[in-house]
């Protein structure tokens, strides 16, 4: 059992290596793409938005990967604990070791959500029109100064604001 308990810690730190690769690897490609739209403003949109959809699936099977990886582990620590042949203090450690992979896994996957979650605010060409603030309403349309800083949005169109009486609105970058 202590082949299996040292297999089970070279696995998790395996696990935490590849996990940070990925993420190295995620990040540069954000930073590659951003890098690249600055340098060629006249890319077109069709062409910027098939890399940002390569990025968003490669995250997508990374995340899949992990889930499945950590639904297996876990298996695998629940097969140690309940094995009544085992050395108690030899499975436990086991145990633990793979539930550290799995939290190893579990950790990318919310990298990956908040991640993708940053990649679905990117937006190529927003669109803004048809807005009405109603009597004595307060809006803000547009974009804040920090996401055009993060280049979120690289182009953005307004138009169409009604503003009622008493009304406050904000429009454009604020």
């Amino acid at each position: 059992m202590t082949v299996r308990h040292n297999k089970a810690k070279i696995e998790r730190h395996v696990s935490q290596i590849r996990t940070t690769q990925k993420l190295l690897e995620f990040a540069l490609s954000i930073l590659t793409v951003k890098s690249l739209w600055r340098h060629d403003p006249q890319k077109s949109e069709s062409n910027k938005a098939t890399e940002m959809a390569q990025i968003k699936s490669t995250l997508s099977a990374w995340k899949d990967n992990a889930q499945k990886e950590r639904e297996n582990v876990l298996a695998e620590a629940q097969e140690v604990d309940e094995n009544v042949d085992l050395d108690p203090d030899i499975a436990d450690a086991t145990a633990k070791e793979l539930r550290l992979q799995a939290e190893i896994c579990a950790d990318f996957v919310a990298a990956s959500d908040r991640a993708s979650e940053t990649l679905e605010s990117v937006k190529l060409d927003q669109q803004i029109g048809n807005v009405n603030v109603g009597k004595g309403a307060v809006s803000h349309v547009g974009m804040p100064k920090s996401v055009l800083e993060l280049q979120l949005v690289s182009r953005q169109h307004i138009g169409n604001v009604t503003v009622g009486d008493e009304s406050k609105s904000e429009v454009g970058i604020r």
